[in-house]
């Protein structure tokens, strides 16, 4: 009794056929003009064959038959004809839909992924929701760390894929792994700490303390064994928003009138008042061609230039409603204002305030990548993205306990929730 052929595998090879392995999988008629594209048992993808160019594979296929067939069956080659071979491979497997695709690069399990509820796979191939949940194709965010006391700031280490973050309520400063794990308090009794920074290990923070002339910028190696919280400056009214750039640590003093910008070696040193006189200085940020930072009361966003010899500080932009976060990039400064918008201003000189989202909730954390534009909404409990290239802005994470800091890496966004939580969000 004559049995079903089965053919080796073959693959194009540049301009000529040649034998690959075992096993061609057809993963059905793709939306290419009507041809056919084979995937080979490992993802390789062989191209798409015309009529000519399938009769030439079935060729060469009956050739390497005909010249080593398989022993252990009965295999009648001259009389399996080359419909019955087209005939099985159409009916593999079906052409992957839009949300049903295949992942694991195994053509003979076909479109295994389920894009709309993987949570390695959600939305796309690859895209990993780090522990929160996949809903329609959308990574959900994930809490790191709950039961905190009214977290304030939050800073990433890159190099060490740490989290830390500033309890206010408690006067705590801890730490966890940007995947989770246990929670590591590296400071207690801090008054009032507020924002955080962290480099290679070593943790900066703002305390408020609890009168004026009591506020403290304060460093920590936690690379060194039993190390202990150092004072870096002392005697400070109202320090907040804090940033590393250039070797040094910047930080605002919140005071109407008299508020400023200061800054400190990051490993102790003389201070410096980088801009004095402020009306309640806001958000602050730095990059390696400056730090930015955001006049509240009489509506500025600023800057100083540390590239110019000696560094100068530059109005950016003017008569604004009281501009409060602050994030740049390479090109542009971004902001968000207290009365609901994220605007932004190219670094360049004499350049117009551009609109990019209005009618927000109390915007408050805000980062750039090399795509979007996030922030948080305070009040609307919301976490946003928008477009660089344009566009509405979009709810990516809702129901949140009043987002306020915020950072990023290159997969993920993490914030704290003032009402007790860190968490994080695939991008």
């Amino acid at each position: 009794m004559t049995q079903p052929l089965n053919r080796p595998q073959t693959f194009l090879h540049g301009p000529s056929l040649g034998v690959h392995a075992v096993g061609w999988v057809m993963m059905g008629t793709l939306l290419t003009g009507g041809c056919s594209q084979w995937l080979t048992s490992d993802g390789f993808t062989g191209g798409t064959l015309d009529a000519g160019e399938d009769a030439v594979v079935d060729a060469e296929m009956d050739t390497a038959v005909e010249a080593a067939p398989d022993a252990s069956s009965d295999v009648n080659v001259e009389a399996s004809p080359d419909v019955a071979q087209d005939g099985a491979r159409d009916a593999i497997a079906e052409p992957c839909s839009t949300t049903d695709l295949d992942c694991d690069g195994d053509a003979l399990n076909g479109c295994e992924t389920d894009t709309l509820t993987s949570t390695l796979h959600c939305g796309r191939c690859g895209h990993d929701c780090f522990g929160g949940a996949c809903v329609d194709g959308a990574c959900r965010p994930v809490a790191l760390a709950i039961g905190q006391d009214d977290p304030y700031g939050i800073a990433l280490d890159r190099q060490q894929g740490r989290l830390y973050w500033a309890n206010a309520g408690s006067g705590e400063v801890a730490a966890i792994a940007v995947d989770g794990g246990t929670v590591e308090v590296i400071a207690e009794q801090q008054p009032g700490p507020r924002s955080v920074r962290a480099l290679q290990g070593v943790a900066y923070w703002s305390n408020v303390g609890t009168a004026a002339g009591q506020g403290r910028i304060m460093r920590l190696d936690t690379t060194v064994a039993n190390a202990t919280p150092e004072a870096l400056v002392e005697g400070l009214t109202n320090p907040t928003a804090l940033t590393l750039a250039s070797g040094k640590v910047f930080w605002t003093n919140v005071v109407s009138q008299t508020g400023s910008i200061m800054s400190v070696p990051m490993s102790g040193g003389p201070t410096e008042v980088v801009a004095p006189n402020l009306n309640m200085p806001g958000g602050i940020t730095g990059d390696d061609g400056g730090v930015y930072w955001t006049v509240v009361l009489t509506g500025t966003v600023m800057g100083l230039d540390v590239l110019q010899d000696p560094p100068s500080v530059v109005t950016l932009a003017s008569a604004l409603e009281q501009p409060a976060g602050v994030a740049a990039d390479t090109l542009n400064v971004y902001w968000t204002t207290i009365g609901g918008r994220v605007q932004k201003i190219s670094k360049l000189p004499q350049q117009p305030v551009v609109d990019l989202a209005d009618a927000q909730d109390m915007p408050s954390g805000l980062v750039v990548d090399g795509s979007h534009v996030y922030w948080t909404n305070f009040n609307g409990g919301q976490v946003m993205r928008l477009a660089k290239t344009g566009g509405p802005p979009e709810a990516i994470a809702s129901a949140q306990a009043s987002p306020f800091d915020l950072v990023d890496d290159d997969t993920s966004l993490y914030w704290v929730n003032r009402g007790g939580s860190v968490m994080r969000l695939a991008k």
